[in-house]
């Protein structure tokens, strides 16, 4: 039996709250509620929402205070956030922040009902990312990292497997290991860009970035590069720099 997806409003308007989340409830979801930021803040050391419903104007620690307090470096969330204001021209700094989602108030309660569907199921996910490596520690560690911050990540270590999965799902980067099990490196960056350059020839997806890196402990710059990577992420990069390197290609958009 699928787990139900379980949201936390976050609001200080009692009415409002019991309102969310008597049609929440009664669309199949689960309910958390918090009067506060403060309040919120100590029931996420408890629940892992789905999605936060988050108002502005609250005691305490207010919408803003908290959307900082549980955003990473880049102000982006481990999890999904609506925000419910009364301050409209908050929605340009929300934008800015990459929030997930904004309505003003008042608002219909179809419109948040939708909002709250469109994330949960549709919106919430940051990009796909396939990776190209032999199974084990550092692309198990990156994966995990990337997914933190909500990015699907795929691996594989086959070929023929990634080019029959990019025409189903295309992916918007791959991550690759210079040193592969089969075949040297050059040749496996060369055999990639093969098959991308096919699948968006005529179709209008736009170029895939192909990200080359290595654990080895030798350094395949000049090698990755000149066999057709995009970019060569380094040797032992920190799990770290792979969400780096993923934002300042989304923010060259």
């Amino acid at each position: 039996m699928e787990e139900k997806k379980k949201i936390l409003i976050i609001d200080d308007d009692a009415a409002i709250v019991q309102l969310l989340a008597m049609h929440l409830q009664a669309k199949g979801y689960e309910v958390v509620t918090a009067k506060d930021g403060a309040d919120a803040l100590a029931k996420l050391r408890k629940v892992t929402p789905d999605l936060i419903s988050l108002d502005m104007e609250m005691p305490k620690v207010g919408g803003l205070e908290f959307y900082r307090r549980i955003s990473d470096g880049r102000s982006r969330t481990r999890i999904p956030v609506l925000v419910v204001t009364g301050r409209g021209e908050l929605s340009e700094v929300f934008k800015d922040l990459e929030v997930d989602g904004f309505l003003s108030k008042p608002f219909e309660l179809h419109d948040y009902l939708c909002e709250v569907e469109r994330i949960l199921f549709h919106g919430s996910q940051k990009g796909l990312v396939y990776i190209l490596d032999i199974p084990g520690r550092h692309s198990e560690q990156i994966a995990r990292r990337l997914k933190t911050e909500r990015y699907k990540v795929i691996s594989t270590v086959d070929l023929a497997e990634l080019s029959n999965r990019f025409a189903q799902e295309p992916p918007d980067f791959i991550l690759m290991e210079y040193e592969q099990a089969d075949v040297e490196g050059s040749q496996r960056i060369r055999e990639t860009q093969r098959i991308l350059a096919g699948l968006q020839k005529g179709s209008g997806r736009k170029a895939v970035p192909l990200i080359v890196y290595t654990y080895s402990g030798f350094d395949f710059a000049e090698k990755s590069l000149s066999a057709g990577a995009d970019r060569y992420a380094g040797t032992s990069p920190s799990y770290d720099s792979f969400v780096t390197l993923l934002r300042e290609y989304e923010l060259e958009k």
